[in-house]
């Protein structure tokens, strides 16, 4: 006797292609949050991870300016501002703080020292904040924190070495300059502190980090930029102006922050790269009202908001010197992950929300569909968020199937709501046909609807003849064009072959 060769293993197939639900692709989402909900399925059945993807919301960079009048007499003020910073990290989608100099009033005063080192240290608290490395900051010394002794006794390479913010420092066993790498919004960021009036040998070291991390946008922060307000630009400071000179060949360089000059002023300058460097600086030391700058990166609007607010009097200022907002061009800011939904059936749904829209912008997103073995990558659709009146789709029909002859009949009660339960007006109905069991509308295996309807029922004519399982949905498809979920799943028939008329009379037995 022959021995028969074991069946070949059924190869895996990839999972199909995600299928959008809402929001509608080219379509429009409320205010201030939308759920991104896709239907996904798998040719074999597998559960699927879907994982979301979006262009990013926006992001914030925290600007600390010169903190010396609190170490001095108002360390209340200094906790505050640190606490506030904690506790609105989250809610902010803050990604970095950097504070640009004068720390302390008097460099060899201990008590500033104590009292900056632990409002600082706020910021540092992994039970806190929830980071294993406290919240990513970036600090330097102004001019009232030199001679550096107790700058690098307080806030020295030995306060940031382990934290995985903390990239580097210059020179040799110094913190008078460092910097920092951070990713946010699809971006990738470098951020160099610079000590007051840098040297040239400083200069040239931030010059070779901008030209080794040219593919990151790079921030320079130092403590003297702008003395005052000349017109509608703030006049250079012999060490702004070095530094912008000196560095302004690298086309990344777009800002630089800083404080000292007991004002708020800015500059829009173009490089001898040709990129527009904005300087931003900020200094309330004559204030003492608590001020720091908030600046939130937009990348659907190419726009930094530049905000200014006070934590210990709890409120913005609106001028215009305190509250504006910069251009940037941040259209190639890739998608970012948003979420992970696993073990999605085969046929299911999956969602995730998106949330701090802003009215009229246009958003970007896709999904990937993992079954483990293969991923199928969606297209990117798009949506627009408004405060207007926002179009819905109808609710999923519930669908029936019965034999009439050789004849398949759908039918299925008129669908009056939407997915909300709020009325909606349906314009006809599509109905799928597919040989594999749980499809998508728009997957390989029914990439279109098989027919169009507004009656109730749909005949499939001669269908017992073919000898053929199908398997059938019905989405229903709103006055605006909107369309459902796909009902349930109606048809799945067996059927055995003979060679005479009973096969359909086998056919029908099994049909449900």
């Amino acid at each position: 006797m022959l021995a028969h060769a074991p069946p070949a293993p059924h190869a895996n197939q990839p999972p199909d292609a995600p299928i959008v639900l809402s929001p509608p692709d080219g379509g429009q989402a409320s205010l201030p949050s939308t759920e991104l909900r896709v239907q996904v399925s798998d040719p074999d059945g597998d559960p699927l991870t879907v994982t979301f993807y979006a262009r990013p919301h926006p992001f914030t960079l925290i600007h600390i300016p010169d903190t010396q009048v609190y170490s001095q007499h108002y360390p209340e003020i200094f906790e505050e501002i640190t606490h506030w910073i904690v506790a609105n990290w989250q809610a902010l989608d803050a990604v970095y703080a950097v504070h640009v100099g004068d720390i302390v009033e008097t460099a060899d005063n201990i008590d500033q020292w104590e009292i900056a080192s632990a409002a600082m240290a706020i910021l540092e608290d992994p039970m806190t904040t929830g980071l294993a490395d406290g919240i990513p900051y970036g600090i330097l010394p102004g001019n009232h924190d030199t001679p550096l002794g107790n700058y690098e006794t307080y806030f020295g390479v030995n306060r940031f070495a382990g934290r995985s913010y903390y990239h580097g420092n210059y020179p040799s066993g110094s913190n008078a300059c460092s910097y920092t790498l951070f990713s946010a919004g699809g971006m990738d960021f470098i951020n160099i502190n610079l000590e007051n009036n840098p040297r040239q040998d400083e200069l040239d070291w931030a010059d070779a980090l901008l030209k080794q991390y040219s593919n990151r946008r790079a921030i320079v922060s130092s403590h003297s930029l702008i003395l005052w307000r000349q017109g509608e630009q703030g006049a250079w400071s012999p060490s702004g102006e070095r530094i912008f000179e000196e560095l302004g060949d690298n086309p990344n360089l777009f800002m630089l922050l800083g404080g000292h000059s007991r004002t708020e002023t800015k500059r829009v300058d173009v490089s001898a790269s040709g990129t527009t460097v904005y300087t931003l600086v900020a200094d309330y030391t004559n204030q003492a009202n608590g001020n720091i700058r908030l600046l939130e990166f937009s990348p659907a609007e190419n726009l930094i908001h530049v905000r200014t607010y006070s934590p210990h009097l709890g409120v913005y200022e609106t001028d215009e010197d305190s509250q504006f907002d910069l251009e940037l061009d941040m259209s190639n800011a890739g998608f970012s992950p948003i979420g992970v939904v696993e073990n999605v059936p085969s046929g299911g749904s999956a969602s995730q929300t998106l949330d701090k829209l802003i009215d009229g912008v246009r958003y970007e997103w896709y999904v990937t569909v993992s079954d483990g073995v293969h991923t199928t990558t969606g297209p990117v659709w798009s949506f627009t968020a408004s405060d207007g009146p926002i179009l819905t789709s109808p609710a999923a029909p519930q669908t029936s199937i019965a034999l009439d002859g050789d004849d398949v009949v759908l039918s299925w009660p008129p669908v009056t709501a939407d997915v909300n339960g709020d009325p909606i007006s349906v314009s006809h109905y599509e109905i799928w046909r597919s040989l594999t069991p749980s499809c998508a509308p728009g997957a390989a295996d029914c990439p279109a609807p098989l027919a169009e309807t507004a009656l109730l029922s749909f005949t499939d004519t001669a269908v017992a003849l073919t000898k053929t399982p199908y398997y059938y949905l019905v989405t229903a498809v709103s006055a605006d064009g909107l369309a459902s979920d796909a009902s349930n799943e109606v048809g799945k028939f067996g059927f055995t072959l003979v060679s005479d008329a009973a096969a359909a009379d086998t056919w029908r037995n099994h049909a449900r």
